[in-house]
């Protein structure tokens, strides 16, 4: 269970360590003239940051979000008319990580009481 936990708290490091660099070089957009996919496209990014550095603490929640993330945003992709691929879908990898090691510490605790 351990090695789940581990893996997905390493790749959110890494992958924040990669895209946090991206996100802020760009600096603030105008958001007036942003289209609709755009600001949820935002949204999902930003919150797939946040999520990377909540996975040292809250496990769960970052899961959560970053899967949230990994799947919404093809979808609003798809939805614009765009190709489905999205570099959120990077982040299905450790959010599912993280989701599995909280349900298995879940199980591990209902079994212990």
């Amino acid at each position: 269970m351990k090695a789940f936990l581990w893996t997905g708290r390493i790749l959110c490091l890494l992958m924040f360590l990669f895209a946090a660099p991206f996100y802020f070089g760009y600096g603030v957009p105008d958001f007036a003239q942003l289209a609709w996919y755009d600001l949820v496209q935002l949204i999902l990014i930003t919150a797939s940051l946040l999520a990377f550095l909540l996975a040292w603490r809250w496990e769960t929640a970052a899961g959560l979000i970053l899967t949230g993330s990994g799947v919404l945003s093809p979808l609003v992709g798809m939805a614009a008319g765009f190709d489905p691929f999205s570099p959120l879908l990077f982040c299905l990898v450790p959010g599912l990580l993280l989701l599995a090691y909280a349900i298995g510490r879940k199980r591990q605790a209902l079994r212990g009481t």
